[in-house]
């Protein structure tokens, strides 16, 4: 394997990182303009980014297995 095709390799896999990662950070904003309107109790807040951070890391690692 050429230095080329690994070069190619991790700008791709770099690329679709920082789109993940764009992702997460808008839905993540979303949600933290509603959490103010649902959430009253501290660790309401706590349960559910913890649900979102499950959630979101369990798409990003099957949506690759399933294609």
């Amino acid at each position: 394997m050429t230095p080329s095709f690994v070069l190619l390799g991790a700008v791709i896999i770099g690329t679709i990182s920082g789109l993940l990662g764009a992702l997460f950070i808008n839905i993540n904003f979303r949600i933290n303009a509603l959490r103010g309107a649902f959430s009253t109790k501290p660790w309401h807040k706590l349960v559910e980014a913890a649900i979102f951070a499950f959630a979101s890391a369990s798409a990003f690692y099957w949506f690759p297995y399933m294609l």
